[in-house]
């Protein structure tokens, strides 16, 4: 993240820990759909800057992170595509803004990143209290926005290649 863009004051140089956790959700959220074969001598480095934090960036730097290999040529299964949902005052919602996903009484955020033609979570992270009915239906509720996205995504990089 860019040190300027979030709410709080970052002090220490280098990596915050924020930065680190998303580092790492979106390594194990992509590893799945990459050939790593092919690249056996090879380090592949993504780097996403995100001048703007709001709500979602993890799920924003997944959906980035996935097109930009795609556009580079490195060999994918297929895209992942990512999203946040939870719960808000009882209410399971998808694609959660700031206050939706700050919200104090209860609030539940739960990051999901999927292979959209398998339906493979490669990521899900449940920040609060939800019951597991809630949860079903909280997955149930991303797939075809998922899957929409992915679409989206595949849509722009046919575009750049017209």
């Amino acid at each position: 993240m860019m040190p300027f863009s979030g709410s709080g004051d970052r002090v220490r140089p280098g990596p915050s820990r924020r930065s680190k956790e998303i580092s790492m959700v979106t390594q194990k959220a992509l590893l799945p759909v990459v050939d790593l074969e092919g690249f056996s001598n090879a380090v592949v480095d993504v780097f996403i800057e995100l001048p703007q934090t709001d709500a979602g960036s993890r799920c924003a730097g997944i959906c980035a992170a996935s097109m930009a290999l795609a556009d580079a040529g490195i060999i994918m299964k297929d895209m992942v595509a990512a999203v946040s949902c939870g719960k808000v005052s009882d209410q399971v919602l998808v694609d959660l803004n700031y206050e939706e996903e700050s919200h104090e009484e209860g609030a539940v955020d739960i990051p999901i990143a999927m292979v959209p033609s398998t339906e493979q979570i490669t990521l899900l992270q449940l920040d609060g209290l939800i019951t597991k009915d809630e949860l079903k239906k909280a997955i149930q509720m991303v797939k075809p926005v998922l899957k929409k996205i992915a679409e989206i995504q595949r849509k722009a990089l046919k575009e750049k290649y017209k």
